[in-house]
């Protein structure tokens, strides 16, 4: 049996501020104000506010929050809920930051370095856009920097979830899915989720793999 020396926190659990009945109108099971989406919980806290908090299944002791986003410690719950949708796990938690290297300095300090880097040149009112990230157990952090992002601490800004048939899905949520296209990953497809959906937070769906030729 192979064991991973790997010893990076896992995240079990995404607090949110958001309405409940978006969720259940977008295809997600919702359980007592729970969304279980493979080994992470998705918990709806308050009626607004997006990305309020973190959770993962271990931390340095003292560490309540990361550049300013607020974190704990939380044990993953059991297997994922089945969702209408088709979503099978959290691909991405993005978090939106003024100041790339105070951020990526404060994960390096909870044992989440950045394993790979990503700029973007760019001009106008969003500019060049710098991506770091990290996987932190099913889903990656992903680390956003761009000049529209305003001044203070790291927020948390989207979610991405795998879909196991994104085709299907997108077709049966028309209205509340955007039309498929090619996601940054090579391969994959990309759906937003539009605003009438009322998830709090932008979202996306993804294909789990390339999608197999029909010929």
């Amino acid at each position: 049996m192979n064991h991973s020396t790997d010893n990076r926190p896992r995240l079990t659990e995404i607090r949110l501020g958001a309405d409940a009945g978006g969720w259940k109108g977008s295809g997600f099971t919702v359980v007592d104000g729970a969304v279980q989406i493979g080994a992470v919980t998705i918990s709806i806290i308050a009626p607004s506010g997006g990305i309020l908090g973190l959770a993962f299944d271990h931390l340095p002791e003292g560490v309540s929050d990361i550049d300013g986003l607020p974190v704990a410690i939380r044990p993953a719950a059991g297997i994922g809920a089945v969702h209408v949708n088709r979503a099978s796990a959290v691909d991405q938690v993005v978090i939106a930051t003024p100041d790339f290297e105070r951020t990526i300095k404060a994960l390096d300090a909870v044992g989440l370095s950045i394993r790979s880097e990503r700029v973007v040149e760019g001009e106008g009112e969003e500019g060049t856009v710098r991506q770091g990230f990290v996987r932190a157990g099913e889903p990656v952090i992903e680390i956003v920097h761009t000049k529209r992002v305003p001044d203070g601490h790291a927020v948390g800004w989207g979610l991405g979830f795998i879909c196991s048939d994104l085709e299907a899905t997108a077709e049966e949520f028309t209205g509340l899915l955007g039309a498929l296209r090619p996601a940054v990953q090579p391969g994959r497809r990309i759906a937003t989720f539009s605003r009438d959906a009322g998830l709090g937070v932008p979202a996306v769906l993804l294909d789990a793999e390339a999608p197999k030729s029909k010929e």
